[in-house]
């Protein structure tokens, strides 16, 4: 193994650059396995009595793996206040998460980790169709039904609904036409 074989020359007094060059790989590698040999105090005598993977692990342990910062919320009560009121959006339910929780998650992990918790327990369907540019207008609804006043005289009203075109209307002047 080379680490046996890095250590046998180190003791025969082989410069760490002609150690590298035999071994065909960096010096700053060779300088590596000798500082982590240092501070285990081994040697050539003791690293040949040793396995492979014995002098592997004990050069090279295994990382521990960390815990995350913190827990995800309780989704299901997100999804739950969110469908009960549509109005509310993702801020208003971090915002109310980040004040009751002691070690929070940031907004941008807090929608990560929403958006994969609804892919995994959502029965949504969605679907992607590939379209000609101009060949089909998408629209949507432009939020709540509106009342239009039809007749001033008897006051009328006319609930009406308003559709926008996706790609066509910028939010900006979404907002001078109607108070959202």
């Amino acid at each position: 193994m080379k680490i046996r074989d890095a250590l046998r020359m180190r003791e025969m007094d082989v410069s760490n650059v002609q150690i590298s060059r035999s071994m065909q790989c960096g010096r700053s590698t060779i300088i590596e396995i000798f500082r982590r040999c240092d501070e285990l105090g081994l040697d050539f005598s003791q690293a040949s009595q040793m396995s492979n993977t014995d002098l592997d692990q004990l050069l090279y342990p295994p990382t521990l793996v960390k815990e995350p910062k913190a827990s995800d919320p309780d989704f299901v009560y997100i999804q739950k206040q969110m469908d009960e009121f549509p109005r509310l959006n993702r801020t208003f339910m971090w915002e109310e998460y980040f004040r009751r929780t002691p070690d929070p998650l940031q907004y941008s992990q807090f929608c990560k980790r929403f958006r994969t918790w609804r892919k995994e327990n959502s029965k949504e369907v969605t679907l992607s169709l590939e379209r000609k540019p101009g060949e089909v207008m998408e629209v949507d609804w432009a939020g709540d039904t509106m009342d239009l006043l039809c007749d001033r005289v008897t006051g009328e009203l006319h609930t009406v609904y308003l559709f926008l075109p996706l790609s066509e209307i910028p939010i900006c002047f979404l907002r001078g036409l109607i108070r959202i």
